[in-house]
């Protein structure tokens, strides 16, 4: 007993020196800030700025956003929102707003202050912003204002090898993460929350100072024209905003990332419409909208219906959209959604999947000899690095210390010759970034998935039809190496056409194989499936369709150069 008394007060010595640290910690924290729970009192000189603090994306327990007063280099202090069980203050996510955040007030000397840095923080993880920013409000002496509203979307972490290397011998992950800022006016839920709180205040006594800087209204101006283009039914604007809106960022053609606010209606909506359509992603965010295991946090979203749910992800699946193809493998996987496990399924989806994000270079589509050089010198290049290509055969690469997916694409259009296909990032980093069926490629041309045939293996070079001569057996051996979606065509005079990269595959191989001979072509393989002579009706009505269409173009073509043209059967 007496042991025991002599190193408990060592213990609670420790203890003691502990809370007195994060106290102290806390009061230098909150210094200038005030309880919005308690009557406001203006001191001399000095004016109070009101504001609401959200964070959203990969976030951790706690958030921490630092302020400072303009061209100071230490900050004034930090606001923290954390969902800490004794230390907590999130208010935000049972309110209106249905977010990760806070309000918060700060009583400040008269001045231009600014928000600049932010970092979270969960259990055995710190991660903080890669860069400084600066949203700025101005305090005024003698007034209570409503600065507006400061939202930070953070994407996910990237660790380098030293951080790697600091998690295993310490056990905290140290990551950098991107943040993307916004201050813009909310003071519409805003303000009656704060006047809710029992402090005396009324909509009269607060003032509103919301000034969004050049970086705001940029990032306003940019999604208001991308709307515009929407309501005016632009497929593609209406697939990048309904993508934004689901992420919470999107790009804009110079690659730049920006905020997407929240907007389930607007979100719902454009789902709606796009799935009406088949363009890629739409089934598969209206599949999330009904399953039951997807904490999906929509206002009013529709009751849950598994069977739904799986029938949407299975329609975008065979659309080429990589998370339906994951989410229907794992339900195979799982037996989630009433559908019984199926681990032939969830092989075939598991390697379609692999195959969709093949980087090998002979997997690499369009480009000639010179392209896979280039591409070959994107794989062997260390991170950062981005690849480009289009269609058409143009291609870009930007690597070393200051690459970016922007010279990359802006070195693809420098070869692009004013294509009407434009570039888009094929590759970053080690990450496969090449959508296979974008949006402006719904439509009649646009292929899905084969259903399996039961046909053989497509890799059994002997099952080729006799027809084939040795330049067509070679090149079907190629054409396996090729990346997903991919079509290889055949005559019935052994003249071969292939193609892949994306889901007009099926259209330009029958087309590339009439070219050649003029009648007689048929789809032989597409993806991993043989589907010459397959029994199945909607194979048979899709060989049908792409031969109609290819013998619409080629008459097409026939008729600019007033040429005759042999027109396929």
């Amino acid at each position: 007993m007496k042991r025991v008394g002599k190193n408990s007060t060592p213990v609670a010595l420790v203890a003691l020196l502990l809370a007195c640290g994060f106290w102290l910690f806390m009061g230098v924290a909150a210094a200038h800030e005030i309880d919005l729970d308690k009557p406001i009192e203006l001191e001399p000189g000095n004016g109070v700025a009101v504001f609401s603090f959200t964070a959203s994306g990969d976030i951790q327990n706690s958030s921490f956003l630092s302020w400072r007063k303009v061209g100071a280099d230490d900050p004034n202090g930090e606001i923290r929102v954390s969902q800490a069980k004794f230390f907590g203050n999130e208010e935000f996510f049972d309110s209106p707003r249905k977010k990760f955040g806070r309000l918060a007030a700060l009583t400040l000397p008269a001045g231009t202050y600014e928000f600049y840095s932010y970092r979270n923080e969960g259990y055995k993880d710190m991660r903080k912003a890669k860069q400084e920013f600066s949203r700025r409000f101005t305090v005024e002496p003698g007034k209570i204002q409503y600065v507006g509203s400061l939202d930070v979307y953070a994407l996910y972490p990237e660790f380098s090898g030293g951080r790697l290397l600091a998690a295993a011998l310490i056990g905290v992950w140290f990551g950098s993460i991107e943040v993307l800022p916004t201050l813009s006016d909310a003071a519409d839920i805003d303000l009656p929350l704060i006047i809710s709180k029992g402090n005396g205040l009324a909509l009269s006594s607060i003032s509103r100072n919301v000034a969004p800087d050049e970086n705001d209204r940029r990032i306003l101006d940019y999604l208001q024209t991308l709307r515009i283009k929407a309501d005016k039914g632009d497929v593609s604007a209406q697939s990048q905003l309904m993508h934004g809106l689901s992420i919470g960022w999107t790009l804009t053609e110079n690659m730049e990332r920006i905020r997407v606010m929240t907007d389930h209606a607007m979100f719902r909506q454009l789902a709606e419409v796009l799935s009406a359509r088949g363009v890629s992603g739409a089934d598969y965010y209206l599949g999330k909208l009904y399953d039951p295991l997807i904490n999906n946090q929509l206002v009013e979203h529709p009751p849950a219906d598994g069977k739904r749910a799986f029938n949407y992800y299975l329609a975008d699946a065979g659309r080429y959209f990589r998370p339906a193809m994951s989410r229907v493998s794992r339900v195979y996987d799982k037996g989630f959604l009433d559908v019984k496990e199926d681990s032939i399924q969830t092989s075939l989806w598991d390697k379609r999947i692999e195959a969709m994000v093949n980087m090998d270079v002979e997997a690499l589509p369009y480009v000639g000899e010179s392209g896979k050089a280039e591409f070959q010198r994107f794989a062997d290049a260390s991170t950062p690095r981005y690849f480009a290509l289009s269609p058409s055969g143009a291609y870009g690469l930007s690597i070393d210390d200051d690459a970016s997916a922007k010279a990359a694409i802006a070195s693809c259009e420098g070869r692009n010759a004013g294509a009407t296909d434009r570039c888009r990032l094929y590759a970053a980093n080690r990450l496969m970034a090449w959508e296979a069926c974008p949006a402006q490629y719904a439509g009649p041309q646009a292929m899905t998935f084969p259903p399996m045939t039961g046909l053989g293996d497509v890799a059994d070079t002997a099952r080729l039809p006799a027809t084939l001569k040795d330049a067509g057996k070679k090149a079907y051996r190629s054409f396996l190496a090729f990346t997903f979606p991919r079509a290889f065509a055949v005559s019935d005079k052994g003249e071969v056409g292939m193609a892949s990269g994306d889901c007009h595959a099926a259209f330009k191989a029958l087309k590339a194989c009439a070219e050649k001979t003029g009648q007689g072509c048929k789809l032989y393989a597409q993806d991993d499936q043989i589907v010459l002579d397959a029994a199945d009706p909607k194979l048979a009505e899709e060989q049908r369709r792409m031969a109609a269409l290819v013998e619409a173009e080629l008459l097409k073509g026939a008729q600019l150069t007033s040429q005759p043209v042999q027109t396929v059967n």
